[in-house]
């Protein structure tokens, strides 16, 4: 006879399935967890369940003591909605990820930005039943209990990820690269809470894209690819640090606080290719200077705070 402990056989399929213990059944929802694991080969069942055992078993253990999720965690959720969501996109990539730059009216364009216009809509207004059924899946999965403030942020980030994956869809569409990894659970940093802010604009990751396909949209007069770079680089660190608000909800303290954040950053932080694409929270906590000493140039500030000047009048003129 096969070892079949936390297995069961289901239409000539192997599913993995471990007993919630009795004093967790309440607060997990369920009495068993069944999850597939995609295999009709006994071997590959047998060896593919102690890691699905030594998850729910971490998860059972969490929930006993209470624990709710960490930032990291939170992050990681989101992240995997982002791939979850970009990998069904480009299942037809004819039909997600045509390249229609010189095309107008094209329905799947307006479709991306309608979700996108939504979602960030929801996003605003508090209201996350777009992601009522993800959140309940974390939280089911991993036997955390969430109070209202962990379930909001959980939402939140899941929904910065879907824009995200819609975003990304988007800029394939119109034959334009992706960008780079981003920090999708921006509702808890090291440099503390983001509170957020209702507007009707586009959030600042958004409306900084905008502004970087005006400046690139005529050959003629386009910015340089250095240019490019070294503008959307300030543009990223901003809206980390504004918890990517809408644009009519930034303030001119906005702008001076992030020029104070950013001084005390290493001169040679960009310098350095572990640097790429990490949020401004894990830039601080990496490459910030210790007291007393230097960081950005005067020089290098400035440059920072006219490319972010342009930027804003941009903005506002859009808004």
């Amino acid at each position: 006879m096969p070892d079949t402990r936390y297995l069961k056989r289901r239409g000539g399929r192997w599913w993995f399935q471990i007993a919630v213990p009795l004093d967790l059944q309440e607060k997990i929802g369920r009495a068993v967890i069944a999850k597939p694991l995609n295999t009709s080969d006994t071997r590959t069942a047998q060896n593919t369940r102690w890691e699905h055992v030594a998850a729910w078993k971490a998860a059972f253990k969490k929930a006993r003591e209470g624990q709710g999720l960490t930032a990291d965690e939170i992050e990681a959720e989101a992240q995997a909605e982002l791939r979850r969501l970009s990998a069904n996109m480009v299942v037809e990539p004819n039909i997600y990820h045509l390249k229609v730059a010189g095309q107008t009216g094209d329905p799947i364009t307006l479709a991306l930005s309608d979700w996108i216009h939504d979602t960030q809509s929801d996003l605003r207004d508090g209201e996350y039943g777009r992601v009522a059924r993800q959140v309940e899946e974390v939280i089911q999965r991993t036997g955390t209990v969430l109070d209202k403030q962990g379930r909001e942020e959980l939402a939140q980030a899941l929904m910065h990820a879907q824009i995200a994956a819609f975003v990304d869809a988007l800029d394939l569409r119109r034959g334009e690269d992706p960008p780079p990894a981003r920090t999708l659970n921006v509702a808890r940093t090291s440099i503390g809470r983001v509170r957020t802010r209702r507007g009707k604009g586009m959030p600042v990751s958004q409306a900084a894209r905008e502004f970087v396909q005006e400046k690139t949209r005529d050959p003629e007069t386009s910015w340089t690819a250095q240019t490019r770079k070294q503008h959307e680089s300030v543009y990223r660190l901003f809206a980390d640090h504004v918890g990517d608000c809408p644009i009519d909800a930034m303030t001119r303290d906005d702008a001076i606080k992030f020029r104070a954040t950013v001084a005390r950053l290493n001169p040679h932080w960009a310098r350095s290719s572990s640097a790429k694409g990490l949020p401004l929270s894990d830039l601080l906590d990496k490459y910030s200077v210790p007291e007393g000493e230097p960081g950005l140039s005067a020089r290098t500030l400035e440059r920072y705070r006219t490319r972010l000047s342009v930027a804003l009048k941009f903005w506002m003129r859009s808004a």
